[in-house]
């Protein structure tokens, strides 16, 4: 028989078996074992079983299981508050349940969190540990940026239209509504300092965030107050490469990223620079004014920038484009230049309606 060590004092119990399916359902729990186990958190036994019935209208689930509507309605109300759930409304006016794209920030990165005890949180950074180290990165020359930069500050042919839209402040503009949620990178351990009410979503995500009672509706005026203090803090402005979607303007978020603890900004340093951001301008310098003081060199993210022969110098291999240098130069040497970038979107479809197996 082979040996297991245990830690002394600790027990090492299996996941029950309806956590266990439930967690088969979301993701490959082989491959994030502390699924199951964060799953026992926060639902029961039974309400996991009531949650394999998914995906269905209510009368739908209800043909499936054993219970009553008022159950039925609760465990979903639960789960959708929780993030285990989509309420999605159909053609006919029905609501469709399903399940989503669960992945550790989707799950309670707000207040909530700490209330379900320290358990918890150890295990939802697990999780966050087994879903990075499986992640791979595609480093060839087809590899697809998943996000793109949103420059902090805007040349004025950029605020024109440009595809996919960069514009941060006439994407808030365009939005039928918008909430401000607490930044999952940073709740989740960051040890920055920086801000963590800095993450906007708009329209279809706006309304599901109020329904889970994640994060506040704010108006224009204060969505871009936010942009500009995320700014100002040194924050880069970030959001999906696919823009295809529901969303008025087909940005449905905007992440306000630091190096430190953002995991988009880690993975794009841990593939080399070459996977994770699609950047549509690159900042460039005016050698008549920049006097070399190097106030843009502490501001950048990236390491684009040098000083040589006492000015400041641009690896255009290296910038982001997110602007965040300009507002830092005290001589205003510095601009952004819009470059070609061969990019291709796809339709994104939030709404997963996972087959039954």
């Amino acid at each position: 028989m082979r040996n297991q060590s245990r830690s002394p004092g600790k027990t090492v119990r299996a996941p029950a078996a309806p956590f266990l399916r439930l967690a088969e359902r979301l993701d490959d729990p082989r491959q994030v074992p502390s699924l199951p186990q964060i799953l026992a958190l926060l639902v029961t036994a039974r309400e996991a079983e009531l949650l394999l019935a998914l995906p269905g209208t209510l009368a739908q689930l209800r043909a499936r299981v054993d219970a009553e509507a008022r159950e039925l309605r609760a465990v979903l109300r639960k789960a959708r508050r929780v993030g285990l759930v989509l309420a999605v409304a159909g053609p006919n006016g029905k609501t469709r349940y399903a399940f989503p794209d669960v992945y550790p920030d989707s799950i309670l990165c707000d207040d909530r969190n700490n209330a379900l005890g320290p358990r918890f949180r150890e295990l939802w950074r697990r999780w966050t540990r087994e879903h990075r180290a499986r992640r791979k990165f595609d480093l060839g020359p087809d590899a697809r940026p998943g996000f793109r930069v949103l420059p902090a500050v805007l040349p004025p042919e950029g605020r024109r239209a440009v595809v996919p839209p960069v514009d941060a402040r006439a994407i808030v503009r365009a939005a039928r509504r918008r909430v401000l949620q607490q930044c999952a990178c940073r709740f989740r351990g960051g040890t920055c300092g920086l801000p963590t009410d800095t993450c906007l979503v708009f329209d279809h995500l706006a309304d599901e965030a109020i329904a889970r009672g994640f994060g506040r509706e704010v108006s224009v005026r204060e969505a871009l107050a936010v942009l500009d203090r995320t700014s100002r803090a040194g924050l880069v402005h970030t959001s999906s490469a696919d823009y295809l979607t529901p969303a008025r303007s087909g940005t449905e978020f905007i992440c306000s990223c630091c190096p430190c603890c953002c995991e988009l900004l880690e993975s794009h340093f841990a593939s080399g620079r070459k996977l994770a951001l699609v950047a549509h301008y690159r900042a460039v310098v005016d050698l008549d004014r920049c006097t070399g003081c190097g106030a843009c060199l502490a501001r950048c993210h990236f390491g684009a920038l040098r000083c040589r022969r006492g000015a400041a110098r641009v690896d255009e291999r290296l910038c982001a484009g997110c602007g965040l240098c300009l507002a830092a130069c005290p001589s205003k040497a510095l601009s952004l230049r819009q470059v070609p970038v061969r990019y291709e979107a796809r339709r994104v479809h939030r709404h997963v309606i996972n087959p039954r197996p």
